[in-house]
């Protein structure tokens, strides 16, 4: 994979493309973005539209004479046109790295009324007979310049507008699609898909598509007709997403490469397959159907937004379409000022469960803030009841505030967990606020501790004052907000659709609008996303989150090591390194996997197992001995001194770990970190079990093939040996160590 110049000043981006300025040819039209107001098609002239069209900036261009519109930047356009006819089609996608120019066929949406809307048996088709209303561009608060093309459907009356948007030399575009009711009834929409593509496949072609699972299980399938990959999360109350919202196909033979994603928490698919006509396709959006029950209902002059949706193209392997990271990091919240890199936390759940107290607690800090930890924060357990979120006044005479101010005086941040979906059954908040709760169908969905499960969307002003309340009061610097939110509500009363399909969406917006206004008010809290670990790992809560929980496997110390990694190893190629979240933990009295126990070497394999990523502690720090607070002083030091790199590196993936039932297996694990402009990097590695392999060889990836490089291990300067870049990435680095070990290696030019 070659290197290449980065786009973007002061964005980390591995993917990069340098591609010298051209100026748009006389030929075309420029949408300009500078325009806050609408830019009407018919003011535009006829033009028509030539490639290459290509700029080091984004921008959009309109051809009156066949109603097309281009939408692209330095690295990638994307073309679509309203036809004669009234229908909406993609045209193409050309990807300006490689020089391949995509054909596309259908629509670039998918959106239909159920037909008993309008008196038939068919769904309604609301990507043809359409009508131009206008067009317009606008440089949105990230930065992004997006195109907005209003339509009209004058048979059903509804109103259609689709935003496409680019940013400057990334290779992505993301689509939504809204759709307005102008009819005098209620419209049921049975289909709503912001991810549409479809393109011929040329016939020697080899087509592999992949997803993810949230335990970081990567499946793939070669597609043929009849063999293809899908994933979704169905329209259940409270279920936790199962995939990753993210699907990538690679053709072999060339090398080229095309990722798709949504930006939603819930009742999602996507697909991807190859017709007996040889058109690839590919599918995302709400998962949907014409029947009444499992249908959107829009109200008259009600307005819906689909889900976010994006496009990607890369060429190469699989780590090429880590591409998405980087753009994910500018559309996302920017980090607390004091959390650039990623803290070393403590978390009392795996420690203690919910049997927390002060005392204990201030005890737990004291050690704590003497290993070096950054962030000392109260799992379940200190608030009075589920959805009471005040202190236990038996656990906390002193109060939370004055708990949260002794550890501050330690150095330290401090953060609280708290589901604010839920309330316990015998709660004051269940009693005092009974329209607050969902009315789900059976089996209903429950929280921990059989916590009711809140309707978002009827609690939404409440919840967002409560939550400012806490931070405020509690003077918080990270929240962990944790437990089912999305749940279904047939409550008519609540003001949103009463379908599953139609208070699923009402719910998961209103999650979003909460923690959106939450991050908004407060620059400098760290917002941590959990559902039972990485039940919400998607790019929708991505967006409002900084740190995501990644998987309760990290503490649960009767699971083998090996499924903790492939968790680590499977979610780091769709979001980067420092935002998974992992812990070093053990449940005391819990029965524990092999290597799971708080020996020393156990300790050791364990942390090098998970900090990959964000990192942190859930131990009992006041009954360690000397010898193993000697250990995790040194584990913590050796930490801080790698996250600049997985912070700021390329990361690369470069050996899987092969969890199984055998406990004496497992292989090794191995990812690299590498910054090019300063020739600086480290290997993490983990040999597992006594029957994995007691030597690998690692390929390096990113390397400059012309230098040397001096390795070593991290801190050990006299274990230093120079290799030549290309042997490095051609032949390989052997390693070796004893069964359940890790180790970090540090690379640098000679």
């Amino acid at each position: 994979m070659a290197n290449r110049v980065c786009p973007m000043p002061g964005i980390r981006c591995k993917w990069r493309y340098q591609v010298a300025a051209l100026a748009f040819s006389a030929l075309f039209v420029a949408l300009l973005p500078a325009a806050s107001t609408s830019v009407h098609s018919e003011r535009l002239g006829v033009r028509a539209l030539n490639y290459p069209a290509r700029s080091t900036e984004t921008y959009a261009m309109f051809d009156p004479s066949s109603t097309t519109w281009a939408l692209g930047n330095s690295t990638l356009e994307q073309r679509l046109q309203l036809g004669a006819d009234g229908t909406l089609s993609d045209v193409s996608l050309q990807d300006y790295a490689t020089g391949q120019l995509w054909n596309l066929t259908g629509a670039p949406i998918g959106l239909s009324l159920a037909g008993t809307a309008q008196g038939s048996s068919a769904p309604v088709d609301l990507t043809n007979g359409l009508q131009l209303i206008e067009a317009s561009t606008d440089r949105v608060a990230d930065g992004a310049l997006e195109l907005r093309i209003r339509l009209s459907h004058p048979a059903s009356d509804q109103e259609i507008t689709l935003e496409q948007r680019v940013r400057a030399g990334q290779p992505v575009v993301e689509r939504r699609v809204t759709l307005t009711n102008h009819a005098d009834r209620p419209q049921r929409i049975s289909s709503l898909d912001t991810l549409l593509l479809g393109m011929p496949s040329p016939a020697n072609a080899v087509w592999q598509a992949g997803t993810i699972t949230t335990k970081g299980a990567m499946g793939r399938v070669r597609l043929a007709p009849g063999q293809d990959l899908s994933a979704a999360v169905p329209a259940v109350s409270g279920a936790p997403e199962s995939f990753i919202p993210y699907l990538v196909l690679e053709e072999k033979t060339s090398g080229l490469g095309i990722l798709a994603g949504l930006r939603w928490s819930s009742n999602w698919h996507m697909s991807a397959t190859i017709g007996e006509d040889g058109l690839l396709r590919l599918a995302g959006g709400l998962h949907l159907d014409e029947s009444d029950e499992d249908s959107l209902v829009l109200s008259p002059g009600e307005t819906l937004e689909g889900p976010w949706s994006f496009l990607a193209v890369f060429n190469g392997d699989i780590d090429d379409a880590q591409l998405i990271n980087s753009y994910m990091e500018v559309s996302g919240p920017a980090r607390p000022s004091w959390a650039q890199l990623p803290p070393v936390v403590w978390n009392s759940w795996y420690a203690y469960l919910k049997d927390v107290n002060e005392q204990q607690l201030r005890a737990e800090a004291d050690l704590a803030a003497e290993l070096g930890v950054e962030v000392f924060y109260i799992d379940y357990g200190w608030s009075v009841d589920l959805g009471d979120w005040v202190p236990d006044p038996a656990r906390f005479p002193s109060g939370l505030a004055a708990f949260a101010d002794y550890v501050h005086r330690k150095g330290m941040k401090f953060g609280v967990w708290v589901a604010f979906g839920l309330a316990g059954p015998n709660s004051a908040l269940a009693r005092q606020h009974p329209e607050f709760l969902a009315h789900q169908p059976e089996p209903a969905a429950r929280g921990i501790d059989d916590g009711l499960v809140l309707c978002l969307s009827a609690a939404e002003g409440w919840l967002s004052k409560e939550l400012e309340r806490i931070v405020s009061d509690y003077h918080v610097d990270w929240l962990k907000f944790d437990q089912p939110m999305i749940a279904e509500c047939e409550s008519s009363a609540h003001g949103q659709n009463s379908t599953p399909a139609g208070s699923l969406y009402a719910n998961n917006a209103a999650l979003y609008r909460i923690l959106g206004k939450l991050g908004t008010d407060h620059p400098d809290l760290m917002i941590e996303n959990s559902f039972n670990g990485g039940g919400y790992l998607d790019y929708g809560t991505r967006r409002y989150s900084d740190v995501a929980w990644l998987t309760d496997d990290s503490g649960n110390n009767w699971v083998a090591m090996p499924w903790v990694q492939q968790a680590f190893y499977g979610a780091s190629y769709a979001f980067r390194p420092d935002y998974l979240n992992q812990w070093l933990a053990v449940v005391p009295g819990a029965a524990a996997a092999i290597g799971r126990t708080t020996s020393l070497d156990d300790l050791s394999y364990q942390a090098h197992s998970t900090m990959g990523g964000v990192w942190g502690i859930s131990l009992r720090l006041t009954e360690m001995d000397e010898r193993q607070l000697s250990l995790l002083r040194g584990l913590i030091d050796q930490y801080k001194a790698v996250r600049p790199l997985i912070s700021q590196a390329d990361f690369y993936h470069l050996t899987a770990p092969s969890p199984s039932d055998d406990p004496y297996g497992g292989g090794w694990m191995a990812v690299e970190y590498y910054l090019p402009e300063s020739g600086q990097g480290a290997i993490l590695c983990v040999r597992n079990g006594e029957n994995s392999p007691s030597t690998i060889t690692i390929r390096f990836q990113g390397l400059d093939p012309q230098a040397r490089y001096r390795i070593m291990n991290w801190g050990d300067e006299t274990s230093a040996q120079e290799w030549a870049g290309q042997n490095l990435l051609s032949n390989g680095l052997p390693l070796s160590t004893a069964p359940r070990q890790g180790f970090w290696l540090k690379l640098e030019k000679a």
